[in-house]
């Protein structure tokens, strides 16, 4: 058994996949790695970055003069790079002899493992997967992407897999599933597929050991080796008793990928028409919207559950949420205040808010200087998940790329095999926008035409940006003259 020792001199065994993974590494540039919860993946990425800066018995240090750059890519800094940090400091801290320098910069921090025989440092940057155009570096020799499937696109893999290529590095990959997104297609259908469970139960001592398993077609990609469908059990840390508790009230689906791993596409998938390819679009800065655009945005309070809120910029009948906050375990006051750090916030013109949700609402109109406004949501979940799904089918609805939260909730969000009602598990993004898509189209400022009167001379102004609509109510304001076919034009004024 392979192992490596930790700061305290304590002998820390490997699990067999994350063995396994080193191995093929040497033979195989790209590795991508999958399973479920809890299996070790965080700990086989971080004993890979050992590997490739020659800290262990399988690759030789650098040559002296040759500084070896690798990167950490997470799909966003917070939360990934802080649930990962403490494994990953931790094993990198193992460097035999050598030591560990982290340098907290403004832009994250940088590791730096000093060689014990006074060669070139191997450096570890961490990085952030929101803009994937800026993940170039000339010196870059290889990076490791945490939880690659929540990425929205093949593009972060793509830019990376040539830098490293072309260093001829290596490039490392793990991730829980998230239906079969980039990732699967990427590495386990293109790609040459190792073994799937096998080397988990062998571990256990419950079968006997699974050889890898060669592929010699030649349509799969000879450079990548994958590790897929690495079950809870792999832990070996875990007491069985713990993941039976754990698997208690998890549906047979859930199973399937919380526990074993598996890639699949949920079976009740509710937006089944989603397509992160064409339903997505690279993400907007803060005040660079063109004239015309409005903001407007959902919130669905957590009971038990995390509290959620997207931001919505909105012209005519085209959507594109610029932004995403979910969080758990903090007061209202916490949320109200994150929410009023966004950047985005400061333009929001209206807000549409669970409307279950009575004491909360008023409690968040009432915080002072974090107070915020919200008007009832339209709670009718099915004409709302409808709402939603003509918005994407008609392209009026984009999803920008840095929304990463609310993208994997798309991909998970499914009825029931049994009531066919939506699961509520991790749907709480999904929620809020649904609150918002279906509200604004029945009743929003933006969707419905809105009216002032001035009381010097009685004018009438209807504001929107709909003409059937506005033409609709101009006919209720005691049949007005307006000229609907140029109100998608802007604002008009109806005399």
């Amino acid at each position: 058994m392979i192992a490596a020792v930790d700061a305290e001199e304590e002998v820390v065994e490997l699990y067999p996949h994350q063995i396994q993974s080193l191995q093929l590494s040497l033979t195989h540039p790209i590795v991508f790695l999958s399973g479920g919860i809890r299996n070790g993946k965080t700990r086989a990425l971080a004993n890979w970055l050992r590997v490739q800066g020659g800290y262990t018995e399988y690759k030789a240090p650098p040559p002296p003069g040759v500084v070896r750059r690798m990167w950490i890519v997470c799909p966003t800094r917070d939360p990934y790079w802080e649930n990962i940090r403490p494994e990953v400091e931790a094993v990198l801290g193992w460097a035999d002899e050598g030591g560990l320098i982290i340098d907290k910069s403004e832009r994250g921090p940088t590791y730096v493992l000093m060689p014990p025989d006074d060669g070139a440092p191997f450096e570890v940057v961490v990085r952030s997967a929101e803009d994937p155009t800026k993940l170039r570096g000339a010196t870059i020799y290889g990076a490791a992407i945490t939880e690659a499937g929540a990425l929205p696109t093949a593009e972060t893999f793509k830019i990376l897999r040539g830098r490293v290529l072309a260093s001829k590095g290596g490039l490392f990959l793990e991730s829980s599933p998230f239906g079969l997104n980039w990732f699967w297609v990427e590495g386990i259908d293109k790609g040459h597929v190792v073994y799937d469970y096998g080397a988990c139960d062998y571990a256990r001592g419950k079968i006997d050991p699974v050889e890898i398993r060669k592929d010699d077609d030649p349509t799969k990609d000879k450079r990548i080796a994958v590790i897929k469908g690495v079950p809870i059990e792999a832990n070996l840390s875990l007491d069985d008793g713990w993941i039976e508790d754990y698997r208690t009230g998890l549906s047979e689906e859930e199973q399937k990928r919380e526990l074993r791993g598996d890639f699949f596409q949920w079976s009740g998938l509710i937006w089944k028409n989603f397509d992160p390819r064409i339903m997505t679009c690279a993400p907007i800065k803060p005040g660079k919207l063109p004239d015309g655009w409005k903001i407007f945005s959902g919130l669905d309070f957590g009971f038990g559950h995390p509290t959620a809120h997207v931001w919505l910029a909105k012209k005519g009948k085209r959507m594109v949420v610029v932004d995403e906050y979910r969080a758990g375990g903090m007061t209202l006051e916490k949320h109200a205040q994150a929410i009023h750090a966004n950047p985005w916030n400061k333009y929001v013109e209206y807000r549409y808010a669970d409307p279950s949700a009575a004491q909360e609402r008023a409690d968040l109109a009432d915080m002072g200087k974090v107070s915020l406004s919200t008007s009832d949501a339209e709670n009718d979940v099915e004409l709302g998940i409808n709402a939603v799904a003509r918005a994407f089918e008609t392209g009026q609805l984009l999803i920008a790329r840095n929304c990463v939260k609310l993208l994997a909730e798309i991909g998970n969000y499914h009825r029931h095999e049994k009531t066919g009602k939506p699961v509520k598990v991790g749907d709480d993004l999904c929620d809020a926008l649904r609150y918002a898509i279906y509200t604004d189209y029945k009743h929003g400022l933006g969707a419905l035409p809105h009216a002032s009167i001035d009381p010097s001379d009685g004018r009438v102004k209807l504001m929107g940006d709909d003409p059937d609509r506005v033409k609709e109510y101009a006919e209720q304001y005691g049949g007005l003259e307006s000229d609907a076919d140029d109100w998608s034009k802007g604002d008009k004024e109806v005399v």
